[in-house]
């Protein structure tokens, strides 16, 4: 594992390497990206960005750094226009800055890390290294991108409107088991009436984003297909019905010929997905010709495509391949997450009978043309899909691309952080109704 001298620079980051002019990249950052965004809120983002990755919360695990951001928000001294309320495990903060308005704008941001081995990483992925290479700032870890930017840059933000009170009133969340869909983590706060249609105008679901404002999501559902034959000695194949060759030939034709669903909304066609993604067998002797096979397809669904319908396709093409062979089937639905979608404006065409779509408020076009938010349907699945599903408007918004999310060497640019930063300053201190 390569080391790295620190340093701390006068905002009080450790930085991985001997510069000190951090501050600096963060006024150059800052005046840049918007007039009102203060180049010390990014150095307390990146300051507490690091801080937060150097607390290991693999989904399961994530008690010590909810502890940590609860003490912090404690050694804050809240003014009484905020509200900081546990609810077991999450964490909601509540600035109500118009005590007339029973609606809140929404910063939601998971706390929890798919898991990692430290082996194959260049920077440990707890180490919070922040190294400048070439003029750009990379802090290194597991979450830096995915997603502990969000609860770093809200730490920030709620920092920045001690100092600066608004009339608007914001909540910030906190909160657990994303990455496994963990039902007590963002379904639970729906549940308990935490977060609602009705006090929500707008949550800014915070996901690795770049430069898009992503206010749909694909249904993510997980389909098993079984294929059973007659085992049987190696050397004797012709007197069984091998199940891997049987299935192998299903997984290609299934490949083949499956019919993607897709949407048009406005003047872009959204395209399911589908990807065979485990194969097993229960027997693992290499000798012998083995009578039952199962693989696992992930696919990813526009958002007003009935999963079962989805289910019986490819039932139909499984059980065509295993009628030439004389082989038994079993197409499984195991795992379904609902997608969802906002109406990106009054003239978009979308017409469902599995769900009916949300209206955003002026504030999310507002926002998506000062900072050149390119609007999308995403095919990687987040609590986005769970808060639209409930009835309330929300969108992704976030820094960097979700291509670099859980991979080894995971990092977010300090730019990147700020893009985030800068958008969240926007909604907070310009003049948004």
């Amino acid at each position: 594992m390569k080391q790295f001298p620190e340093v701390i620079d006068k905002t009080g980051i450790l930085i991985s390497n001997s510069s000190s002019h951090f501050f600096d990249h963060c006024k150059k950052i800052a005046e840049e990206k918007y007039f009102q965004f203060n180049p010390k809120i990014l150095a307390s983002a990146s300051k507490h960005l690091q801080d937060l990755v150097r607390i290991r919360s693999v989904t399961g695990f994530e008690g010590k750094i909810l502890h940590h951001i609860t003490q912090t928000l404690e050694n804050y001294d809240l003014p009484p226009v905020f509200d900081v309320n546990v609810y077991e495990p999450n964490i909601v903060v509540e600035y109500r800055g118009d005590p007339k308005n029973k609606k809140f704008t929404s910063f939601v941001s998971h706390v929890d890390t798919v898991d990692f081995d430290a082996n194959e990483w260049s920077h440990a992925p707890d180490s919070g290294d922040l190294i400048e290479i070439d003029g750009e700032w990379k802090l290194y870890g597991r979450g830096s991108l995915d997603v502990k930017q969000g609860s770093a840059a809200s730490l920030a933000l709620i920092e920045a409107l001690i100092e600066q009170p608004v009339d608007k009133n914001f909540r910030f969340v906190f909160y657990e088991g994303e990455e496994t869909g963990d039902p007590t983590g963002a379904s639970a706060l729906i549940q308990q009436g935490i977060i609602t249609p009705e006090n929500t105008d707008v949550a800014f679901v915070i996901e690795p984003s770049k430069k898009n404002i992503i206010h749909g999501a694909f249904c993510n559902i997980t389909i098993e297909v079984r294929v059973d034959g007659i085992s049987g000695h190696s050397s004797e194949p012709d007197h069984a019905i091998n199940a891997i060759r049987v299935l192998a030939e299903a997984i290609v034709e299934i490949d083949e010929k499956f019919e993607r669903p897709s949407i048009r909304l406005g003047d872009e066609l959204f395209v399911s997905t589908l990807a065979p993604t485990v194969f097993d067998t229960p027997d693992k002797s290499t000798n012998v010709i083995k009578g039952t096979a199962s693989a696992l397809f992930d696919l990813r669904l526009v958002p007003n495509t009935d999963p079962e319908v989805v289910r019986k396709s490819i039932e139909t093409l499984l059980n065509c391949v295993c009628a030439r062979h004389e082989a038994e089937s079993k197409c499984t639905l195991i795992k379904t997450e609902q997608g969802g979608v906002a109406l990106w404006n009054d003239s978009t065409d979308f017409d469902s009978d599995i769900m009916a779509p949300c209206q955003l408020p002026r504030k999310v076009y507002t926002l998506a043309r000062a900072f050149n938010l390119k609007p999308l349907i995403g095919k990687f699945w987040s609590d986005l899909a769970t808060m639209l599903s409930a009835g309330i408007p929300a969108v992704n918004i976030g820094g960097g691309p979700i291509e670099r999310a859980h991979k080894k060497d995971e990092y977010l640019t300090i730019e990147e952080l700020g893009d985030l930063m800068s958008q969240m300053c926007f909604l907070a201190f310009d003049g948004l109704e």
